[in-house]
C-alpha cells in the first residue's frame, strides 16, 4: 500500500530539465550571468520543489553542461589539430 504520491521532481532528470527551462527564461544580468535567486525561487516556491530535488537537479544540469562543453572542446581541438596538417 502506498500512502504518498510521487513527487513531480523526484527524478533528477525532470528537476534538471525544469531548472534549465527556468534558467533559459531568465534575462542575464551581466556578462551573460544569471542570478541563482532567479532560478531557485521559482523552483522551490512556485513549483513546490524541495531542496533535495533542487540540489540533485542542479548538480545533474551542471554535470551535463560540463560534459557537453568538454565534448565541444575536444571537437574544436581535433579540428585545430586537423587544420595544422
Amino acid at each position: 500500500m502506498k500512502f504518498t504520491t510521487d513527487r513531480p521532481y523526484g527524478d533528477p532528470e525532470k528537476a534538471a530539465r525544469k531548472l534549465v527551462e527556468i534558467a533559459n527564461a531568465v534575462e542575464p544580468a551581466q556578462d551573460s550571468r544569471i542570478f541563482i535567486e532567479l532560478i531557485n525561487w521559482p523552483f522551490l516556491h512556485d513549483l513546490k520543489g524541495n531542496p533535495a530535488e533542487y540540489k540533485a537537479g542542479l548538480e545533474l544540469a551542471i554535470a551535463k553542461a560540463l560534459g557537453e562543453a568538454e565534448a565541444e572542446a575536444r571537437t574544436m581541438t581535433g579540428l585545430a589539430t586537423f587544420k595544422r596538417f
